[in-house]
């Protein structure tokens, strides 16, 4: 639904921000940290786990702050 209807910034590249968003809060809830500084490292422990469940390619890089700005 994310998808449908917010846009990402013309810039943006790998994960759509709907899956980007589920990623961010599947960290909220499995770690109770809302910080979007914590997700890359996060992240980074689970990309084989985020790349089955997303189906497709995912990369820690994907969760940086500035991956977040630009959309």
């Amino acid at each position: 639904m994310i998808d449908e209807h917010f846009a990402p910034h013309g810039n943006w590249q790998g994960l759509s921000p709907g899956q980007t968003l589920a990623v961010w809060l599947a960290h909220i809830v499995s770690e109770a940290d809302h910080r979007l500084n914590h997700v890359q490292p996060w992240a980074a422990k689970l990309v084989e786990t985020l790349r089955t469940c997303l189906g497709q390619a995912v990369g820690e890089l994907d969760f940086t702050m500035t991956a977040w700005r630009s959309c």
